[in-house]
């Protein structure tokens, strides 16, 4: 990382080397517990250069406070900034900051030892790698309006202890659309000849069960291993939605609305349907004979709602629902809203390096995930263009280890891409994987969809039940697998995780330059505990490789033995060139 800045140099080629090379390492610390491996954020200050063109609040600044001044001093006031005309001061990272108030004080060992007798949270979750913590925070100002913001950032920049000091941006977020493209006549003659594992009625409709291998995986694990808490912020969850009941812990769902306020109302009702969707996907009752089959079988799911206004969310809505997960101790992140910032960054709000390299400078939802001990899976779009360099997407664009980009893949192993111009976004750098995100059925609203009165009839199933198409479904598939991971190995740690769900993906030709894993994901490969027998099988004139039952290949450096003058693999055979 440069200058704290989110650095992207010879990330990628980084990527398919671990891709490649380290399968191995990746699953051997499966059981163990270790503190997130994240870059140590540098001291010296960011300029977000914002311009009244941009879209931003005019009511609060935000703020990414410096490492050092993060740790000494935990609890800040509207009295700790005199310079501007501060009228309150929100914590936006205060559940981090108590784990590292204890910590500071000892007491994190006494509560990761009660976490890890209770089976409750692995270590990785409770320990905070203080190198790497910056605190953020929300001022509200007394005096509103664009240019009292940019004034008041202007001014905080000139602390030595604030990082960064930027607005509290607008995104936008573009809905998905069902449109079936060319794969979908094909489909639906094809659907009633599909085998199922499953008496659930529309489970022969959803043939993402038998092309990412979830009958293979379930035998190993179908979520009632371990329950898994899967946090889906959306626009909210139908409880009541029979294919649902019992699945959505109320309790703990929130709704995040607009302003300083962090977390408002408990609420699970949806407000479009799509959040039941993305839900239905994850975690639906499974061999329940109505409806359709959810990867989970036993899988708790929270709704952390932001209910925008005009389609439009802001930094702090982001913030808030990600350190609302923390607080909570969810783990899995399903983040399926396609977020831009609306008409995109205006020339002053980039920033570029002397490679060329521009980053976006959403710094405070960029700290905010990084100071999140979980995985968040997230969706391409839906623009069907390249976007490896399109810096306005939020936080597709951030190279961060915990995050995983979904592009929605077709029955037919193709990116998935509509007949209205629409399809899945791609990007050999941006993109990790593909899921299934065309022709798929789900639950929604039961309160707004019946056959007499439907507001979308050209996706309308049956009462409570759509068919979708984007990357917002692909999302959901990858979370799910996600969830069953995390069920058959609890104490997995999040890096773990996101290695077995890209490295278990099946190749697919039609991928390749279209995501960095060039693959589609396998349930079977992410879940299996792989054994790496049988004959090793040669490769080129490094490494050799064994195969699992399962199909995933481990790669190995060939060890070489000097034998009559020539090098030779005592492994596999392979004669040094």
């Amino acid at each position: 990382m440069k200058d704290g800045k989110i650095g992207r140099k010879e990330k990628y080629n980084e990527k398919r080397m671990l891709i490649f090379l380290a399968v191995v390492l990746a699953f051997m610390p499966l059981m163990s517990a270790s503190a997130n491996a994240t870059e140590v954020t540098s001291a010296e200050p960011i300029s977000s250069k914002p311009t009244v063109s941009a879209n931003f609040t005019d009511d609060c600044v935000m703020l990414v406070m410096t490492n050092e001044a993060s740790l000494s001093k935990l609890n800040y006031s509207a009295s700790d900034f005199t310079e501007i005309d501060c009228k309150s001061v929100t914590n936006l990272s205060e559940s981090k900051t108590k784990k590292v108030e204890m910590q500071l004080s000892g007491k994190i060992a006494e509560a990761s030892s009660r976490s890890a007798s209770t089976n409750a949270l692995p270590s990785d979750f409770n320990v905070v790698n203080l190198e790497s913590f910056n605190q953020i925070l929300c001022l509200e100002l007394n005096k509103t309006g664009k240019d009292k913001v940019l004034e008041a950032v202007a001014l905080l920049e000139q602390r030595p202890d604030v990082l960064c000091a930027e607005p509290n941006y607008i995104y936008s977020i573009e809905e998905d659309v069902p449109e079936l493209g060319s794969v979908g006549s094909e489909y639906m003659r094809s659907a009633e000849l599909r085998s199922v594992t499953t008496n659930d009625t529309y489970a022969h409709n959803q043939w993402a069960i038998e092309k990412i291998s979830l009958p293979d995986a379930w035998q190993i694990a179908n979520g009632t291993n371990h329950k898994v808490t899967v946090g889906i912020i959306d626009a909210g969850i139908d409880a009541d939605h029979p294919d649902l009941e019992g699945k959505v812990n109320t309790e703990k769902s929130r709704t995040v609305h607009e302003g300083a306020g962090v977390i408002h109302s408990v609420e699970t009702q949806d407000q479009s349907g799509h959040g039941t969707m993305i839900s239905g996907i994850i975690g639906a009752k499974t061999n329940n004979s109505i409806g359709i089959s959810g990867i989970n079988w036993d899988v708790e799911l929270v709704s952390i709602c932001m209910v925008p206004t005009g389609n439009k969310v802001t930094t702090l809505m982001l913030v808030n629902a990600i350190n609302y997960a923390e607080s909570q101790g969810i783990r899995l992140l399903s983040l399926s809203l396609n977020i831009d910032m609306e008409g995109g960054w205006d020339e002053p709000c980039t920033d570029e390096d002397e490679d060329g390299i521009v980053d976006p400078l959403d710094f405070c939802v960029h700290h905010c995930i990084e100071n999140y001990s979980g995985l968040i899976i997230c969706s391409a779009g839906n623009e069907n263009k390249d976007i490896d360099n399109d810096n306005t997407r939020c936080p597709t664009w951030f190279d961060l280890p915990n995050i995983i980009v979904v592009g929605a893949s077709t029955p037919a192993d193709t990116r998935w891409v509509g007949s209205n111009g629409k399809g899945s976004n791609y990007g050999d750098n941006i993109v990790d994987l593909f899921a299934p995100g065309a022709i798929i059925y789900s639950t929604t609203t039961t309160d707004k969809c019946t056959s007499s009165e439907c507001p979308a009839l050209d996706t309308h199933i049956a009462d409570g039940y759509h068919m979708g198409g984007g990357t917002s479904y692909a999302v959901p598939h990858v979370a799910g697998v996600a969830s069953l991971i995390m069920s058959k190995f609890p104490n997995i740690t999040i890096s773990a995780l996101r290695s077995r769900i890209l490295q278990g993906v099946d190749h697919v030709d039609a991928l390749v330059g279209k995501c960095v894993t060039a693959g589609r994901i396998n349930a079977h490969k992410a879940v299996c505990v792989h054994y790496f027998g049988g004959e090793a099988e040669q490769v080129d004139q490094l490494y050799h490789s064994r195969t699992c039952s399962c199909g995933l290949k481990q790669y190995y450096r060939h060890t070489w033995v000097d034998i009559g003058g020539m090098e030779i693999c005592s492994v596999c055979g392979y004669m040094a060139q």
